[in-house]
């Protein structure tokens, strides 16, 4: 059978932490990521950690990834370099999400290039090598989410990466939307050392729509409205990390047009259309 699939924060982009949790909560999604401006934000309105974990337990919702460490890579540009959309993460470093990570018990913290200048992959990897060690010390993992535009280029290049710093709490984030992009497939899965995921945003792109640039929401589709070979990606992932937890990542416009609820239900419904329609046979399973 098919894993349980959990939900990305930049999936219903317009909720607060609360009422990310509420849709996880009505549509059945044992997990979130969350990005670390709408937990600042929460905890700046006096909701208490306590009753943030209690709405957690009691829905049976875990948090997996702060998402995401934007600014603390070398080669990273300043905050007025960035498109006013993603803006809103990069005042926080790597000692916020720490903190953010320990209060909601999400095990990873997710780490970007967005919009990096050219680096070199053993400055990169130490400088990685320095953070994990960081994270480390709360026992906590770091993911590394590759992007076409920037030093985490690919997921070959991020690998090499993840070996170079030598960090035993270091994976792979792999969106497969910037798999895609990178000209990445299955087969670049396939050749990863065992359990080198972290995590996953689920997404499917449409080889027709107009390509994403920095600061748009692009191409981005619901599984099965796009042209990739999902179930074989999946399948794939799964084959190199049997419990990596696969979490939904699709921005996009229609989506936040709607009430946080209204878009879960979106969501939830492709999801069930999506999985419904493939071939069991070629299911992966947790076996």
């Amino acid at each position: 059978m098919w894993p349980s699939i959990g939900l990305c924060w930049g999936t219903v982009r317009q909720t607060s932490l609360l009422e990310l949790i509420d849709v996880a909560v009505a549509y059945g999604f044992p997990t979130i990521t969350v990005p670390p401006h709408i937990v600042d934000l929460c905890m700046a309105s006096g909701v208490k950690v306590a009753h943030v974990r209690r709405r957690l337990v009691d829905g049976g919702v875990k948090v997996t990834v702060i998402d995401a460490l934007t600014r603390d890579l070398p080669g990273a540009p300043p905050i007025d370099e960035i498109p006013a959309m993603w803006r809103e993460n990069w005042k926080y470093g790597l000692d916020d999400l720490i903190s953010m990570a320990e209060a909601l018990e999400a095990p990873t913290i997710n780490v970007t290039h967005y919009l990096g200048k050219p680096v070199q992959p053993l400055d990169m990897a130490q400088a990685i090598a320095g953070l994990a060690e960081r994270a480390s010390r709360c026992g906590l993992k770091l993911a590394l989410e590759f992007m076409p535009e920037t030093s985490l280029a690919n997921l070959p290049a991020t690998a090499k990466i993840v070996q170079l710093s030598g960090a035993r709490n270091v994976g792979i984030m792999l969106d497969i939307w910037h798999m895609l992009r990178s000209g990445g497939h299955a087969t670049d899965i396939r050749a990863l050392p065992p359990r080198s995921l972290t995590g996953v945003q689920l997404n499917d792109r449409r080889a027709n729509a107009t390509p994403a640039s920095h600061g748009t929401v692009g191409d981005r589709s619901m599984p099965g409205e796009g042209d990739a070979p999902l179930a074989e990606i999946v399948q794939a992932i799964l084959d190199n990390t049997p419990s990596v937890d696969i979490e939904i990542e699709v921005f996009s416009e229609e989506l936040a047009a709607l009430s946080p609820l209204s878009a879960g239900e979106r969501v939830a419904r492709s999801l069930a259309a999506w999985q419904g329609s493939l071939d069991l046979k070629r299911a992966p399973t947790l076996a």
